[in-house]
């Protein structure tokens, strides 16, 4: 695409059928997106917003949760139970509306600090583009995805994978304490905006789909 100065080859489609259909806070999971390219999502159909919202790391809190509870023991800890941990400072918001037809390009350094989501709409009154089409909208997301798998879906190769070349792709693996290693990345790329791409992904794995 001539906007972002590299390929996209793979796209995935929502659709939000009204105001009711929303998708919660996340960072976007980057292990198979070629470093250095952007996240694209184009709008059609009704308008609704993008809400940003700044990450707040879970060791930060993980820390003024353990302070606050060990001053609480001091003072009495066989018959006062901890009070809650004071609350932090609100977190940077940003609502970015997505009219029809429109572009919105995320870069990684984006995805790696805020969380992104559609969240709810049910305001009894809406502007003539948020009621487009009958309130429903499709998300079309694009990616430049560095990991690639055969047609019989055996074998894997590329960024997100432990062999990087197709001559040296490896067999998908089914290993639940791998999925288990990936399934714990996925929720520190969430979660903690100074997340270690190389120590997490670097290796890479060979997962395909998860099985219990």
């Amino acid at each position: 695409m001539q906007v972002l100065d590299h390929p996209v080859n793979h796209v995935l489609i929502q659709l939000y059928r009204s105001g009711a259909d929303y998708i919660s806070d996340h960072s976007d999971k980057t292990i198979d997106v070629v470093r250095g390219s952007n996240i694209v999502n184009v709008s059609l159909g009704a308008q609704r917003n993008m809400t940003l919202r700044l990450k707040r790391d879970k060791s930060k809190a993980t820390e003024s949760v353990s302070d606050s509870q060990a001053a609480a023991s001091d003072v009495n800890s066989e018959s006062v139970p901890p009070p809650p941990p004071p609350p932090g400072p609100p977190r940077q918001a940003q609502r970015i509306p997505l009219p029809h037809n429109s572009m919105f390009v995320m870069g990684l350094e984006t995805n790696a600090k805020w969380l992104h989501g559609i969240n709810h709409d049910k305001r009894p009154i809406k502007s003539p583009e948020e009621l487009a089409e009958g309130g429903a909208r499709i998300s079309l997301t694009f990616r430049h995805i560095g990991t690639f798998m055969s047609k019989d879906e055996t074998r894997i190769w590329g960024q997100g994978a432990r062999n990087k070349s197709k001559e040296k792709a490896s067999l998908v693996s089914t290993d639940k304490r791998e999925a288990a290693a990936l399934i714990r990345a996925f929720g520190e790329e969430n979660q903690k905006s100074d997340f270690d791409w190389e120590a997490s992904y670097g290796n890479g794995f060979d997962l395909l789909h998860f099985v219990e």
